[in-house]
């Protein structure tokens, strides 16, 4: 670690712990993972039981798809029931169905977004349609594969929604119609994120840090932070301001866990369940590679791309001192910002307040 990380101790004092304690409280927010998973699973059996998938995709196809979605980290379904936990000291079973549809909104969005962005990798294996060519021996095209998973993406949408109807129908109706609506605005959300990221390629050299602050928030913090959130606040009915707080708090603490996917792409030594170095190699809007093209100018980056592709440097040439000194910048405001968030969070949810500073320090220290 870099003596500029190791500056970063600022963070609110009774949350400060060794790295044994550290992990401990952070395991707290994956307790339900496994119980999210059984969901998850029944509803793979049922969408596969439907006379249509029947007639289409065989029994391999299920246990593909079974098998992709569960070897997810599940931090957005366990985030949201963690939430409710916090506000109403239960979870009922409703909750653990919308839980569900999490993951179901999460492995849709990745699949796409991996053949968008012709990623082979995901979660430390093969990425969907890459396991979609496995099928019939290996025998089926590369187009075939793709169009299948798209396809596959777009009913576990539509099964997503249908959960979440299901687990409102015994809501009153005003509650169910905001959760509803919450859900789908963050898929709105999350869509129109990826396309101004796809934008953002194409015109990489008009790309400033406002754009890229622009897709962490929208393609990533919305629907990542924000979406388990607010929607826990509205199955626990808190009141405005806390649903207001939250939003703030998601948003901040969001954009961290983007950005530190944009440092890790770039400096990682360790697995991180994807393709490295894609972002340079198609010139992603990723928050380094902006700040590079600031310092150094466009054709500096371009040149230190060229020498990736031949390897005669490492991905970690673009990670100067400069960059680093950026970067620290950007994630110190962005958790000062969540940490002022917190301190009006506290005195009305002290359970909330202890649980969000776990979700800040993780975000802050993953990868790290």
């Amino acid at each position: 670690m870099s003596v500029i990380l190791e500056q970063n101790l600022h963070f609110l004092v009774c949350h400060v712990c060794s790295s044994m304690e550290r992990k401990k409280k952070n395991d707290k927010l994956f307790i339900y993972k496994e119980d999210v998973q059984r969901e998850v699973e029944k509803y793979v059996d049922k969408l596969f039981s439907s006379s249509a998938s029947a007639i289409i995709l065989n029994k391999k196809a299920n246990e593909k798809l079974k098998e992709y979605m569960c070897r997810g980290k599940f931090f957005r379904s366990c985030l949201f029931l963690s939430v409710c936990s916090a506000l109403e000291n239960t979870v009922s079973d409703s909750m653990l169905q919308i839980a569900g549809a999490f993951e179901w909104m999460q492995s849709s969005l990745l699949i796409i977004d991996d053949i968008i962005d012709r990623d082979e990798m995901r979660r430390h294996a093969p990425a969907f349609h890459v396991l979609m060519r496995s099928l019939d021996d290996g025998n089926i095209p590369s187009h075939e594969a793709e169009g299948v998973s798209l396809c596959v993406a777009t009913a576990m949408i539509a099964m997503a929604h249908q959960i979440v109807a299901d687990a409102t129908a015994s809501f009153p109706q005003t509650q169910a119609r905001y959760i509803t609506k919450l859900f789908s605005e963050a898929y709105s959300s999350v869509s129109f994120g990826q396309i101004l990221d796809i934008q953002a390629s194409a015109v990489f050299d008009e790309v400033g840090v406002s754009t890229v602050q622009s897709i962490h928030r929208y393609k990533t913090a919305e629907y990542s932070m924000v979406l388990p959130m607010e929607l826990a606040g509205l199955c626990c009915n808190v009141n405005k301001k806390t649903l207001a707080q939250l939003y703030s708090f998601g948003v901040h603490t969001g954009s961290l866990f983007q950005l530190h996917d944009d440092v890790l792409n770039i400096v990682s030594e360790q697995d991180i369940g994807k393709s490295m170095g894609s972002d340079i190699l198609e010139e992603k809007a990723n928050i380094v590679l902006v700040f590079y093209k600031e310092e150094y100018g466009i054709e500096a980056l371009r040149a230190v791309r060229a020498s990736i592709i031949d390897q005669s440097i490492t991905l970690k040439t673009i990670y100067t001192p400069e960059i680093e000194k950026r970067v620290f910048a950007h994630r110190t405001l962005l958790v000062e910002k969540a940490e002022s968030e917190l301190d009006a969070i506290k005195q009305d949810h002290p359970k909330l307040f202890d649980l969000l500073a776990m979700v800040l320090d993780w975000t802050y220290r993953r990868g790290y």
